[in-house]
């Protein structure tokens, strides 16, 4: 067996011209120190993309510790470790033929790699220096600003797509059992190693494929989907899912990881299926990815919320509407790092049919973006009821008028100025953009000391009396402010009616509703309640109206303190639905809290 090597050290490249024998056989070495990891290679004179794959499959490569028998790491006149990918060609003995010539040329001879296969090789060269940076610098304690990373190359723009990625970044004796118990364990240091764990497939290339009857979108496998992908943009959405999420595995080094890489607290992270968007090269600011949804008849304004998270906080975020050429968008969507969900009032246009699109772009540098849990909400011109597939409101569905969208569904902290633009014609309206709270303690608790906090609230189908929950600091009708446990409920919240000009035949329904929150953990919701008799119920409803798992138990007329319902991991929202049967009576509430530590999800 005849061996020849060719030493691609990085910035310097010794070619190495020798006869040999073929069929050939290709491989290649990543070599870093005394330690080397094996990454197949399709060409030799191609830097393959499953070279910085090497580094994430191999766990022993974080564990590694320089040593007496193990040289120091050194830096080249930028202050980028040495580093070197050497690429092997054997031959066969048993097949060799003089007769052939060798079927490949030194990497120092590019002139047979096309434009895009060239830059391939200069980004791919410029991710190890990176991926293999952090690790020496952090290992042998060295501060990074005294050994500044070489500028990156400025390659022309790629479109991301042309990127091309294996379906398993992994060698192939790896089964996807394997290839997702090392993603599980593993924590990248980069979005390229956040994409090597990230199973992707086609989404809704065109309208055809895309099913008007599904307004919220989860994007797991087979799921359905108003929305569709506009590929005449540079950039394209894929759908995503984790491969280490399929085995059951939810939390994690990984999971820190990205939290760390996206600036978003662990209570909230895309599960199961999502978007996935990535820009390799970056220097690309005027690229785009969209996906839109079309809009035939729609009454009034409709809401548009997803969850995002991005490696480049500075990419731009932007939600439009189109009619044929003349679209308006908001400005930029700040990148909140306290929460990944936002919710977008979307103002009706002049035309009944319109396009409602969803545009990322601005990625100057190398970036990855995910969305995940896309909604939009509208009352279309055949319904009277404010419409979605959204799963918090399944029960009685939820009607919404513009007031309940901008005063109810939009606690004043949180709402963030914006400006609908026309960029055709100049005028423009104000909209609303709103940062959902993922600490679930600030969206839960409450005392009730000044006001309903952030909670709001819902009205139901016209043949429902609804009632509105209200606050107090004072006695009301016969509730008794002294709890029977000697604790005073200075303020509290309640529902009841004693006006007799009221119409009360039949029930009234009182629905309290928090703002949308992460919970990574189970966890004990915890309040106190006042009620005085069974003609009057609470019950605590947990993402929907239709999963209510608490019911207050008969009580006398005073306050029982730690009532508790168990909030699965995952809950998203609680409701505090009030039924009333018969005037005078009464039913209050206080001392919201949940039994968390809140500080872990930042």
């Amino acid at each position: 067996m005849m061996t020849l090597w060719v030493i691609f050290l990085i910035g310097h490249v010794f070619p190495i011209f020798l006869a040999c024998q073929p069929p050939l056989q290709y491989t290649s070495n990543a070599v870093y120190g005394s330690k080397t990891y094996e990454v197949p290679a399709a060409q030799p004179q191609l830097l393959s993309q499953g070279v910085q794959s090497a580094f994430v499959q191999d766990p022993n490569y974080s564990d590694y510790k320089p040593n007496a028998h193990v040289p120091e790491p050194s830096f080249n006149v930028n202050g980028v470790p040495s580093f070197s990918i050497e690429h092997s060609v054997e031959v066969d003995d048993g097949k060799a033929s003089n007769s052939l010539q060798p079927e490949f040329k030194s990497p120092d001879d590019i002139s047979s790699l096309d434009e895009t296969q060239k830059r391939q090789n200069l980004e791919v060269e410029r991710q190890i220096n990176d991926a293999v940076e952090l690790h020496v610098f952090e290992e042998n304690g060295l501060n990074p600003s005294n050994h500044p990373p070489s500028d990156p190359p400025e390659p022309n723009q790629l479109q991301s797509k042309d990127l091309s990625r294996p379906e398993n970044p992994f060698p192939e004796h790896r089964n996807l059992a394997e290839w997702a118990r090392i993603c599980s364990r593993k924590e990248p240091a980069g979005f390229m190693e956040i994409l090597d764990c990230t199973e992707v497939d086609s989404f809704n290339e065109d309208q055809n494929l895309a099913d008007p009857r599904y307004s919220s979108c989860n994007f797991d496998e087979n799921s359905r989907c108003r929305f569709y992908g506009n590929n005449e943009e540079e950039l394209v959405f894929r759908r995503g899912a984790f491969v280490h999420h399929k085995n059951g595995s939810v939390f994690g080094p990984f999971e820190e990881s990205f939290s760390v890489l996206t600036k978003r607290p662990l209570g909230a992270l895309p599960q199961d299926g999502f978007l996935v968007m990535a820009e390799p090269f970056g220097n690309t600011p005027d690229a785009a990815g969209i996906i839109q949804m079309e809009v035939k008849c729609q009454k009034g304004d409709g809401v548009l919320s997803f969850d995002y998270w991005t490696t480049e906080p500075n990419v731009e975020v932007k939600v439009c509407t189109r009619v044929d050429d003349d679209r308006r968008c908001t400005t930029n969507i700040e990148y909140v790092p306290d929460s990944s969900r936002v919710d977008i009032q979307v103002i009706h246009t002049d035309s009944e049919n319109f396009l409602v699109e969803v545009i990322v772009s601005g990625f100057k540098k190398p970036g990855l973006f995910i969305m995940d849990n896309l909604v939009y909400e509208a009352q279309d011109c055949l319904s009277k009821e404010f419409s979605s597939n959204r799963p918090n409101h399944l029960d009685s569905p939820v009607k919404s008028s513009e007031s309940d969208v901008l005063k109810d569904r939009t606690p004043p902290s949180l709402q963030i100025p914006s400006l609908l633009i026309d960029r055709n014609s100049g005028a423009g309206s104000s909209l609303r953009i709103r940062q959902l709270n993922s600490n679930p303690c600030k969206a839960i608790e409450c005392s009730f000391e000044k006001d309903l906090c952030g909670y709001s609230q819902s009205v139901l189908d016209d043949d429902v009396n609804h009632g509105k929950w209200q606050f107090s600091r004072s006695r009301i009708g016969n509730i008794n402010t002294e709890s029977n446990t000697k604790s005073n409920h200075s303020g509290f919240a309640y529902v009841g009616v004693d006006d007799r000009g009221v119409n009360t035949k039949g029930r009234t329904v009182y629905i309290l509703e928090s703002e949308e929150f992460n919970l990574p953990a189970e966890a004990e919701l915890r309040f106190a309640i006042y009620k005085q008799s069974n003609a009057i119920s609470l019950q605590v409803c947990i993402d929907s109206l239709a999963n209510c798992p608490y019911e207050a138990p008969p009580i006398k007329a005073h306050w029982r303190e730690n009532e508790t319902v168990v909030l699965p991991s995952g809950t998203k929202k609680i409701f505090f639905v009030a039924t009333q049967w018969k005037r005078f009576k009464w039913l209050g509430i206080d001392e919201i809290r949940l039994d968390f530590d809140c500080h872990e999800t930042h």
